[in-house]
């Protein structure tokens, strides 16, 4: 189902389709679907996504964020990365976080810090989303896990169809806020979706790491 089934729209009606306005060769989407981030699996794998996100992070000084599905399992990640990395500097996204705390956590993303900076955030939350951190602001982003609320009864029912495509929509704002500037790393092995979304709104070969990161 498209944008213009779900807002009322006919087969008949005319779509009009743009391409990226980025070079396609600036995006470059790495896919460790060798870490199980599923809710049962993640205290086995935290040390594996630690270390996928410091391996990117130390490869490039400049800006990241890395997106989790809870608050709870970036607090644990978080936890573990400033064990092993502790000259990295981080900042967090916490609930209820008011409007000058939001300003702050962006402008502090700028050209002129000069170290490495991770930002760890939550998927679909308020820098998932409808920020605009360009050029040298931002370098490259972290997204770990599928993003999906916690199974019911009722979710159980429609979960094939509509979070799916939710899982894929919060994937796509998350990674577009680099789409200007490589890399996007996505660490999931639990979630059977094509990732072929990524690499048609970029326009970019998607390479499986397999390990190799």
């Amino acid at each position: 189902m498209c944008i213009r089934d779900r807002l009322g729209g006919a087969p008949e009606d005319p779509v009009l389709q743009l391409s990226s306005p980025f070079p396609s060769q600036n995006l470059a989407v790495l896919i460790q679907d060798r870490i199980q981030t599923h809710f049962k699996g993640r205290a086995d794998s935290l040390g594996d996504v630690v270390e996928a996100i410091g391996t990117l992070v130390r490869g490039r000084r400049g800006n990241y964020l890395v997106y989790f599905p809870s608050y709870q399992y970036l607090n644990d990640t978080l936890q573990e990365f400033q064990i092993r990395f502790p000259p990295i500097s981080v900042l967090v996204q916490r609930p209820g976080m008011t409007e000058p705390e939001r300003d702050a956590f962006l402008a502090a993303f700028s050209v002129e810090y000069g170290e490495t900076l991770v930002g760890f955030a939550v998927l679909g939350g308020i820098f998932g989303e409808g920020i605009d951190l360009v050029g040298e602001r931002l370098i490259g982003a972290v997204i770990v896990g599928v993003g999906l609320p916690q199974m019911c009864v009722e979710r159980n029912l429609i979960r094939e169809d509509v979070y799916k495509r939710q899982y894929q929509r919060s994937t796509s704002q998350s990674s577009g806020h680099v789409s200007n500037l490589p890399p996007c790393k996505i660490c999931a092995a639990n979630f059977p979706v094509s990732y072929t979304h990524l690499k048609e709104s970029s326009e970019s070969e998607a390479r499986s790491e397999r390990g190799t990161m």
